[in-house]
């Protein structure tokens, strides 16, 4: 993964099946063992199928989770809109693995986690993200403490992923600041 700075970390496709895998393992020692686990589109699609197939639970959901207004790195967030909970089976005798690409303030999984339960009434849920965005929401001092329950990988960054748009932009504005940043040394 390239280390960009404090404010940008972009992640390849190796890298993201690399840390679903890492975050496989750590669900694998969690008890009790997931037989479920619900997806967060967007971002929680690509990581919530790669471990369907490495825990092999073939019981694979999704629901939706809008927050941000905007496709852009800390963009304004709105409060929470959780859609799709009232289309999944019931759940009260499933242990749920909910899965998200990133977390930062938490809103999202809290959410997520709050309808399903009120819905669905699942035996238990286990958050599960890719990335720990620890940079707070205020600019302050980073956050201490992660709302997902197990995460691979921890950024004092915004998280760049290969599906999102602004990846290619990103690894572009990149190598242009390399190149900058080498012509001046010269």
């Amino acid at each position: 993964m390239l280390e960009t700075s404090p404010e940008l970390r972009i992640y390849s496709w190796d890298d993201v099946v690399r840390l679903t895998q890492q975050l496989a393992g750590l669900v694998g020692t969690a008890q009790p063992k997931p037989s479920v686990i619900i997806a967060i589109l967007r971002g929680g699609a690509f990581p919530g199928l790669v471990l369907s197939h490495a825990l092999g639970i073939r019981e694979l959901y999704a629901i939706k989770v809008s927050t941000t207004l905007a496709e852009t790195a800390r963009a304004v967030r709105s409060v929470p809109v959780v859609e799709g909970v009232e289309a999944l089976p019931d759940l009260s005798a499933e242990h749920v693995l909910m899965v998200d690409d990133v977390t930062n303030t938490g809103d999202t999984l809290t959410s997520a986690v709050r309808m399903v339960k009120k819905l669905r009434s699942p035996a238990s849920v286990l958050t599960a993200t890719i990335v720990w965005d620890t940079v707070s929401p205020t600019g302050s001092s980073p956050l201490t403490s992660c709302a997902a329950d197990l995460w691979a990988d921890q950024a004092h960054a915004w998280a760049v992923f290969p599906w999102e748009s602004q990846h290619g932009a990103a690894a572009t504005h990149l190598r242009y600041l390399r190149d900058i940043s080498c012509q001046l040394r010269a």
